[in-house]
């Protein structure tokens, strides 16, 4: 998205002075989506590739913490000695008191996907990359 956002504004800026037509006549929002989209799925193929090969259990789903040492994910719960983000402490995110009845806390790599994601919910966001615990 980012590189999206520099490559307009490169074309804009100095196109002209290198002779170029800066007309933009056209933008594929899906284009631009679907090739972040597979970015990301080869990002998350690497991780999973790495933790396999280092014989780490990756368990996909929604997390809560029962106690200490213990999770429920997806219903079903498991308990182990630590966990890898033990060192981090619960926090709400500022202004949470304030928050409408329904909240939906989404993590994306990147905050236009957020925003997409959300729109398409109909739900308010708080993105976890716009306050730090």
């Amino acid at each position: 998205m980012w590189h999206a956002a520099q490559i307009r504004e490169a074309i804009h800026m100095y196109g002209p002075d290198y002779g170029f037509d800066t007309t933009i006549n056209k933008f594929n929002w899906e284009t631009l989506i679907a090739s972040r989209t597979a970015y990301i799925d080869r990002i998350h193929t690497s991780y999973e590739n790495v933790l396999g090969k280092n014989n780490v259990d990756v368990i996909k789903g929604f997390a809560r913490f029962v106690d200490a040492k213990t999770l429920e994910v997806n219903g079903e719960t498991i308990t182990a000695r630590s966990y890898s983000d033990r060192h981090r402490r619960s926090s709400e995110p500022p202004g949470y008191s304030r928050a409408w009845n329904t909240v939906l806390i989404l993590m994306a790599s990147s905050p236009f996907l957020l925003c997409q994601s959300a729109w398409r919910l109909l739900a308010r966001v708080t993105s976890p990359l716009s306050w730090r615990a």
